[in-house]
């Protein structure tokens, strides 16, 4: 009995790319549309990993980024969380965690991260940010949103509704 190796058939399917406001990736199986939101989606990926980081002109000094990786077997979202903890602990004064829970997205588990601190520069300001983190097979993803208070909670809804535009290609 002969048998050829499987490979996946999403690169018969699908390009990895940005076209216009949606965002494919097939090497980390997932697509991403800020189409219709009012939100604009801008590529910033490096070789190791994907970067998408999302624009609106009405949310001046609002960071959103979508980040896809590689992990290692049995990796957990509050793994990834755990160690960006460690390295929010050292940017950031008077930090105070108001979320840390397990999540789904998607069907995969995951965990949110969210706080509060105070930035160590001459004229501290206090960011507001929530991580959201979870794995596929040997994918990992990160969103977060960060901002001062008011646009935090101000553009906090369409954070969420940007994560649920998130989508698993399927073979």
């Amino acid at each position: 009995e002969s048998f050829a190796l499987g490979t996946s058939n999403l690169d018969s399917r699908f390009k990895t790319g940005l076209v216009g406001a949606t965002h494919t990736n097939i090497d980390h199986a997932f697509r991403i549309s800020a189409r219709d939101s009012g939100w604009s989606l801008h590529d910033k990926s490096t070789p190791s990993a994907v970067t998408l980081q999302f624009k609106n002109a009405a949310a001046k000094g609002v960071l959103i980024h979508l980040v896809a990786f590689r992990v290692p077997k049995g990796t957990t979202g509050k793994m990834i969380l755990d160690g960006r903890k460690a390295a929010w602990d050292s940017s950031y004064n008077d930090l105070t965690y108001t979320q840390n829970a397990a999540t789904k997205i998607l069907g995969s588990a995951g965990h949110i991260l969210q706080f509060n601190g105070l930035t160590k520069s001459k004229k501290p300001i206090r960011n507001f940010t929530r991580e959201v983190a979870w794995v596929r097979g040997d994918s990992g993803y990160l969103m977060n949103v960060i901002a001062l208070e008011g646009p935090f909670k101000t553009h906090m809804p369409h954070f969420e509704k940007l994560l649920k535009r998130f989508r698993f290609l399927s073979e």
